[in-house]
């Protein structure tokens, strides 16, 4: 029985160093002419500068362009305008009509991290 109890521990011990190492792994920085439909679902980090930036109702696109490729972003909350900005986005790969993009979760806003691997930030 102390045997069955000790592995219970161990077992949970490394569920949760697994947890950590998961949440503070900085995600592997990718090129936009490098994304496919492989890495949908994948957590990234991408550069660039915005090109355009679309509001719609409860939700904005964002276009980031590097060396002549292009990626729409996804984002529910930006407070400013970030057109001709550079930005370094982290974010989720998903695949919306056939097109690869970028979402970034709700929490996620311009300038504030609310976790260490979502976010938009200002590089110049």
């Amino acid at each position: 029985m102390i045997t069955l109890q000790k592995a219970s521990l161990a077992l949970a011990l490394v569920g949760i160093l697994i947890l950590f190492i998961t949440l503070t792994q900085e995600p592997q920085e990718k090129n936009i002419r490098d994304l496919s439909a492989k890495n949908v679902g994948e957590k990234i980090k991408i550069s660039g500068t915005i090109i355009n930036q679309k509001n719609y109702d409860t939700f904005y696109v964002l276009t980031l362009s590097k060396e002549n490729y292009k990626i729409q972003i996804t984002a529910n909350n930006l407070n400013q305008n970030l057109t001709n900005k550079k930005v370094e986005v982290i974010g989720r790969v998903s695949l919306y009509e056939k097109t690869i993009q970028m979402k970034l979760p709700i929490a996620a806003s311009c300038g504030v991290s609310t976790t260490n691997q979502t976010q938009i930030d200002l590089i110049d």
